[in-house]
């Protein structure tokens, strides 16, 4: 599925560079892959937030969770699952947004990115869980809801209002090459990564089993 979508968008750009400039394009195809990409993200955050991101089965709520055993073996499973999901998740959307900017990305940048955002979303899962133990992402859904809106009516009002006063197409938006910022990038990434996933492995015995309980009768349903 990834391939497809990559060579559909690869073929796609390819037709719209053999057409000659109009100069009517006054927003670069990275700005819209930068919205896409916002959209993902708060996507899934709107998803995790909504669904837990940590989560028990009606069952093992009622049966394992009220024991004097160590909260954190039985819910350490679902949080690998999260944050695996999530990466996978991002590593298969970031494929086609890399390959939507204007200059064609070499296999290096494009596995680097795909790196980084997987780590990147890791990261952001396990901040989550954090937040979830915190009791403090009851409010996640509506700032990730709001934020797509403004990305994509940002977005759509700045080039309505660019090509309204005839101005230049906006440029400086290629890809760098591969080399010291990218692998940065990812190592960086990794680091943050790790650091999240640790902290929300040790918040998991503050999960309250009432909330547990309800986030897992959601995930049933949904």
């Amino acid at each position: 599925l990834v391939a497809v979508v990559g060579g559909t968008v690869s073929s796609l750009r390819e037709q719209i560079a053999a057409r000659p400039a109009t100069g009517t394009a006054v927003l670069p195809g990275a700005v819209t892959s930068l919205v896409a990409a916002v959209l993902v993200v708060a996507g899934l955050a709107w998803v995790l937030a909504r669904l837990g991101p940590v989560s028990a089965t009606p069952a093992a709520a009622a049966w394992w969770l009220p024991l004097p055993a160590d909260r954190r073996g039985l819910l350490r499973g679902e949080l690998v699952r999260v944050v695996l999901v999530s990466a996978t998740a991002a590593a298969l959307v970031v494929v086609p947004v890399l390959l939507a900017v204007p200059v064609t990305p070499a296999a290096v940048d494009v596995l680097v990115g795909v790196a980084t955002a997987a780590l990147l979303t890791a990261a952001g899962a396990g901040l989550l869980v954090v937040l979830q133990a915190a009791g403090r992402g009851h409010r996640l859904p509506t700032v990730a809801g709001a934020l797509a809106c403004v990305a994509v009516v940002g977005a759509a009002l700045t080039g309505a209002v660019l090509a309204a006063v005839d101005a230049a197409p906006v440029t400086g938006w290629a890809v760098q090459p591969a080399g010291t910022p990218l692998v940065g990038a990812a190592v960086v990434a990794a680091v943050l990564a790790v650091l999240a996933v640790v902290a929300a492995d040790r918040r998991l015995d503050r999960l309250r089993a009432g909330d547990l309980r309800a986030r897992g009768e959601i995930v049933q349903y949904a």
